[in-house]
């Protein structure tokens, strides 16, 4: 018996390869009439080679590869894009088809996965995009991967606070301006002489007045590099 053994018939999915590989001969002859150690496939079909060894003995062998179709599929989402006050969204399956099983995957979303069909997904109450995906699988285990992405806008709206009360008591306890908007800012807190009395550029920790008498403050609030308007 000769160590030529091009394995067991196997089966791809489009887009996929298999590399026929039989090592150890001096010669090699594949179905095609080409001669190299290993042979590329992408397509359906039955693969042959014969060998040669060093001391003239021929082997041959044969192996069968089957390529299945990767299911394809698309789908729309609305309302889209929308707002902070509207963010439940219904994803639509532009076509179902029999014997597949489809697999939702959302970022911050809830649920954050399902395999309903069309499934209503609510996402949180913050501007952004929040990443989509919609695996499909076929019976043979072939996937199509769709990725996307939700777009949640601000209200239009800026909150700019006047009073807080940093009496612990849990209620208004911090100020926190732009809270819809924590991006690159940096937030200054001035006395009413002009002197800085607090700084940060972690703007959804806010201030909370520590070692600061009740009075009026001024406040300022920087754009820092990277941050978008």
């Amino acid at each position: 018996a000769s160590a030529l053994n091009l394995g067991d018939d196997a089966t791809l999915c489009a887009g996929e390869s298999i590399t026929l590989s039989a090592p150890g001969f001096d010669a090699y002859t594949w179905q095609d009439g080409s001669t190299g150690e290993t042979f590329v496939v992408d397509e359906s079909g039955t693969y042959s080679v014969e060998v040669t060894d060093a001391t003239g003995c021929t082997y041959s062998d044969a192996i069968t590869i089957t390529v299945f179709n990767t299911p394809n599929g698309s789908y729309t989402a609305s309302p889209q894009p929308t707002t902070i006050n509207d963010t439940e969204i219904t994803f639509t399956l532009a076509g179902e088809e029999e014997g597949l099983q489809y697999t939702w995957s959302f970022e911050a979303g809830t649920p954050e996965t399902t395999d309903a069909l069309n499934p209503t997904v609510v996402f949180p109450a913050v501007p952004g995009n929040y990443v989509v995906s919609l695996f499909i699988e076929n019976e043979v285990g072939c996937i199509d991967t769709l990725t996307s992405e939700i777009i949640i806008d601000s209200d239009g709206k800026i909150t700019l606070p006047n009073i807080f009360t940093p009496d612990g008591n849990g209620d208004n306890d911090r100020f926190v301006p732009f809270e819809d908007y924590p991006g690159q800012w940096t937030l200054t807190i001035f006395d009413r002489w002009g002197t800085t009395v607090f700084e940060t550029t972690n703007l959804s920790q806010g201030w909370n007045g520590e070692g600061s008498a009740e009075g009026t403050y001024y406040w300022v609030l920087k754009p820092r590099e990277g941050q978008q308007g």
